[in-house]
């Protein structure tokens, strides 16, 4: 595996504005503040005396990387307004009046766990007796952000159980139709969109997606083109250009001047790029996705990966100095971590040389300032005297990404992986012979990885070759229920009605077979998607394969439309549409004044591997990828999702070795 990119981040200042993140915020919480106070109106009471923001872990980090902290500028608004972590001391909250407690959380079952028990706690005889007014019943609020799952539901009715004489927990969802992960990275929250739409039947998810394409524009400007692939990105693009038309009208008729427009929306639809998602990743952010799970740009990982600093106080880096239990550790991947930042892109296998760059790049700062000691003046010494916490706590982050790069790459270079991972290679190659693929895959199935691990490996294999023979689809039927149970043969009945697993009729079977397999040869080739020595190549991000999602967003970047590659374009699935709204005059002059930004939108979700490569693409062209997403999946949950009403999966479930 000569996969050698570097795979670096994108530059800084890339990515949205944070001020207009900020903004973004500060209005759902000054949403959420109204509805509280209306709450309590409607139920004929006196306005609160005081009211708790509690954030979870996962929307701390939301926070975290903007300039300014959004929780203080609100709290400046309101006296009675306060802030709370939700693993600070309990002994920090006292009212002696009307109180409302406002959880902020992800829609995930820990997330909601944390609460119930943190509001358990709470509201303890012992505290109830010492430090709330027994006259005013405290009021608790959770809102959340994506999709109510099963487990939270149950999650609520338990506390209620346990606790039926507390106040009971009033759920709401977060007033924001996206959040984000990053300056260049928005998330819907959708994580069951695919799962709605063609097993419940329910477009309402299009109409979300709408709403916060309008949000963006709100906050952004408007979108100078739309650039849509596939059926269900051009019935959101007509949504929006619709909404659009009316907002132009309003505008008119009001007499309000228009913002510039400099965004470029690309609308994609999964359906255009199922292969990606089903690939093996091969840098360092999708591995820890796919292996350790990264919902939410948070990691659960093992305790012995922390490095500990005796003298420190424990914090979400650090875990206590006693390590006779072992235990999983939350730990917080974006670019507020300075080392991260720089290395999540790159390639798995020259991590351990940037790693070593950096380590390299501190020391040589720390000696320069030893070297020039002696003649040193106080204002020198204070300069680098201010430098020493954010050094400690970069020498703090190099060691955890050194901790896991190592982790990582006895993953990687294991027989298992590296077995997994030539399987697909041969997989796309089409002058390897298919009974000979086919035998291989079929030794994968009766070993021992996980039944979705199954499914991503024959999914793969039907989508590249143009479809497993009736012959074969039975053979794998039969080796996966032996193994499996009868449960396997329905996930796999609800993959080939989604067209994800495909299988080719016995009487048009060498036709088929002939026509989709050149079919895809052409877009591997077309699109220059196989590149096996990866060095300065998109395909880097799987060590031989470049995401089919990256090169269509590219080819925006390079030139503006998909023209030149209109035949190519006609052989992957789903239709096609160039739109522009406003002057081709307009767009001159917005390009040359403001820099161009191309907003990506995948419907059905996104990978880390395929963000890594938006990343990639940052650098190499003169202007900025922005990431949009419906939801972040992997091999596992975007599989799993799609499953989960047989499986009992939950869809923000995922952490499992690759392969």
């Amino acid at each position: 595996m000569e996969h050698s990119a570097t795979g670096e981040s994108s530059p800084p200042g890339s990515g949205l504005p944070s001020n207009h993140l900020r903004k973004h915020y500060i209005i759902a919480l000054r949403r959420i503040i109204h509805s509280i106070r209306g709450f309590a109106r409607l139920g004929a009471e006196e306005d609160y005396d005081d009211i708790y923001i509690i954030p979870s872990r996962s929307y701390q980090h939301v926070f975290s990387y903007i300039g300014q902290d959004v929780m203080e500028t609100i709290q400046s608004e309101k006296q009675s307004l306060h802030c709370m972590d939700i693993s600070e001391s309990l002994e920090s909250v006292h009212s002696t009046g009307r109180m409302a407690l406002v959880y902020l959380t992800f829609a995930k079952a820990d997330e909601v766990e944390a609460v119930t028990k943190h509001a358990e706690k709470l509201f303890s005889a012992p505290l109830r007796s010492t430090q709330f007014n027994q006259t005013h019943a405290p009021s608790i609020h959770l809102f959340v952000f994506g999709e109510f799952t099963d487990s939270i539901r149950s999650s609520l009715v338990m506390y209620q159980r346990r606790n039926a004489a507390l106040p009971p927990i009033n759920i709401a969802k977060f007033p924001a139709g996206f959040l984000s992960l990053d300056s260049d990275l928005l998330i819907l929250g959708q994580t069951s969109f695919l799962f709605d739409l063609f097993v419940r039947n329910d477009y309402s998810a299009l109409e979300s997606v709408v709403t916060v394409l309008q949000e963006f524009q709100h906050l952004f400007g408007f979108f100078e083109s739309v650039k849509c692939k596939g059926q269900l990105a051009i019935t959101v693009a007509n949504g929006l250009m619709a909404c659009m038309e009316q907002k132009d009208f309003d505008r008119n008729k009001q007499g309000k001047k228009r913002r510039d427009r400099r965004y470029t929306l690309v609308l994609l639809d999964r359906s255009v790029d199922l292969v990606s998602p089903l690939m093996t990743p091969l840098t360092y952010h999708a591995l820890l996705d796919q292996i350790y799970g990264n919902e939410d740009e948070f990691m659960h990982v093992d305790s012995t990966a922390i490095p500990v600093d005796p003298q420190a106080p424990t914090s979400f880096l650090q875990v206590p100095n006693d390590r006779a239990e072992t235990f999983a550790e939350v730990l917080e991947f974006n670019s507020a971590d300075p080392i991260f930042s720089q290395v999540r892109s790159s390639s798995i296998d020259k991590l351990p040389d940037m790693l070593k760059e950096l380590a390299l790049e501190m020391k040589c700062s720390f000696q320069r300032f030893q070297s020039t000691a002696n003649s040193a003046t106080i204002s020198d010494i204070q300069k680098f005297v201010k430098t020493i916490p954010s050094e400690k706590i970069k020498q703090q982050k190099l060691e955890v990404h050194t901790k896991l790069a190592e982790d990582l790459l006895a993953i990687v270079h294991s027989n298992e992986f590296r077995s997994t991972w030539n399987l697909e290679r041969e997989m796309g190659d089409a002058s390897v012979d298919e009974d000979e693929v086919y035998q291989k895959l079929e030794n994968r199935i009766i070993s021992d990885i996980s039944l979705t691990s199954i499914f991503r490996l024959i999914c793969l294999f039907s989508l590249v070759r143009g479809g497993l023979a009736p012959k074969k689809i039975a053979q794998c039927n039969s080796l996966i229920q032996q193994k499996h149970g009868t449960i396997a043969l329905q996930c796999i009945k609800r993959l080939l009605e989604l067209g994800i697993l495909k299988v080719r009729s016995n009487t048009r079977r060498n036709i088929e077979l002939s026509e989709a397999l050149v079919n895809f040869q052409l877009i591997c080739k077309n699109l220059n998607l196989i590149e096996l020595n990866a060095c300065d190549h998109l395909a880097y991000v799987t060590g031989g394969y470049a995401p089919i999602s990256c090169r269509l967003a590219e080819e925006i970047g390079r030139c503006g439309n998909w023209l030149e590659i209109d035949s190519t374009m006609k052989l992957l699935k789903g239709a096609r549409v160039e739109m522009t709204t406003c002057t081709e005059t307009r767009i001159q002059t917005t390009h040359s004044l403001k820099t161009r930004v191309i907003v990506v939108c995948v419907l059905g979700g996104i990978t880390h591997t395929e963000i890594a490569g938006l990343r990639w693409l940052s650098t190499i062209y003169s202007c900025d990828f922005v990431i949009m997403a419906t939801s972040i999946c992997n091999s596992k949950t975007f599989l799993s999702r799609l499953i989960q009403d047989i499986t009992n999966i939950e869809p923000t479930e995922q952490s499992e070795n690759p392969n």
